[in-house]
C-alpha cells in the first residue's frame, strides 16, 4: 500500500483497506456504459457510495464522509467539493486502485472518510510495448440514440535505467436511458448525466533510476465537451 507515503504490508496498515487490480478494473470497464470510475468502484468497494451516473461526486461519500482522490499519490482536489475527480483519468491507464478508509491529513484536507490512490501503469520490460483498446457500447431497447464507444492506445518502454508511459483514450458517450426506457437529463450548470459527451485523457510519465533512487515526471490533460439536445425544463417541471 503506498497511500501512506511510505510503502506498508497492508496487514501492517492499521485500518481497512482495499486494493483493486487491473483484472478487475477491465471486467468494470466493459460492463460499464460510461468509464467513470464513480460508477465502477463502488461495485468493488464496500462502504463506498453509488455513482449518480453525473459529473459531480458530492453524494459520493467512504463510510458517509468525504474522500480524498490521488492519482500517483498526488491530491485532485484540495476543496472536498470539487467534482470530476474520479474522471480525470481513463482506465486503461491504471495498474491498481488503493483505497484506505479512516480520516486522516495526511495529503491535506477533505480525506475524513479515506484516500482512494489511482496508480498508474508502470512501463512494460524490453523493447516499446504497445496496447489498443477498442470498445462500444449501446442500448438495445434506444440503439439509434445510445451508441456509445472508446479507443485508448498505451506505449510504454524500459531500458538501462530511463523508462516511458503514455496513454491515450478517446471516448463517446450517448444517450442514457432509465430502467423504463426514459432518458437521464444532461441537465444545466455541469451537474447533469454524461449523455452525449466526449472526453478526451492524455497521460505521459518519464522515469530515470540514480542509483536506489528514483525521479519521475507525469503530465495529465483531461478534456470533457458535451452537445446534446435535451435538458430539463425547470419552468414546466417535465423534460423536453
Amino acid at each position: 500500500v503506498s497511500a501512506t507515503r511510505t510503502p506498508q504490508s497492508i496487514t501492517a496498515v492499521p485500518g481497512s483497506v482495499t486494493v483493486i487490480m487491473r483484472q478487475e478494473i477491465e471486467i468494470q470497464t466493459a460492463l460499464t456504459a460510461t468509464r467513470d470510475l464513480g460508477e465502477m468502484l463502488p461495485k468493488l468497494v464496500p462502504g463506498l457510495a453509488v455513482g449518480s451516473q453525473s459529473m459531480d461526486s458530492y453524494s459520493q461519500t467512504l463510510r458517509g464522509r468525504a474522500v480524498s482522490i490521488l492519482i500517483d499519490g498526488v491530491p485532485q482536489s484540495v476543496n472536498p467539493t470539487n467534482f470530476r475527480d474520479f474522471m480525470r483519468i481513463d482506465p486503461s491507464a491504471i495498474e491498481r486502485i488503493e483505497v484506505i478508509r479512516g480520516a486522516t491529513a495526511i495529503y491535506g484536507e477533505g480525506a475524513t472518510g479515506g484516500i482512494i490512490n489511482i496508480i498508474t501503469r508502470k512501463a512494460a520490460k524490453g523493447e516499446t510495448h504497445y496496447t489498443t483498446d477498442v470498445g462500444a457500447n449501446v442500448s438495445t431497447t434506444h440503439a439509434g440514440d445510445s451508441l456509445g464507444g472508446n479507443i485508448a492506445q498505451y506505449i510504454s518502454g524500459k531500458g538501462d535505467g530511463f523508462d516511458y508511459t503514455v496513454n491515450a483514450a478517446i471516448s463517446q458517450t450517448g444517450g442514457l436511458f432509465d430502467a423504463e426506457g426514459d432518458r437521464t437529463m444532461p441537465g444545466a450548470d455541469d451537474i447533469g448525466s454524461f449523455a452525449d459527451s466526449k472526453t478526451l485523457t492524455l497521460l505521459g510519465k518519464i522515469g530515470w533510476d540514480i542509483g536506489n533512487q528514483r525521479v519521475a515526471l507525469s503530465a495529465n490533460h483531461y478534456g470533457f465537451e458535451q452537445d446534446s439536445s435535451y435538458t430539463p425544463d425547470p419552468a414546466s417541471g417535465a423534460d423536453k
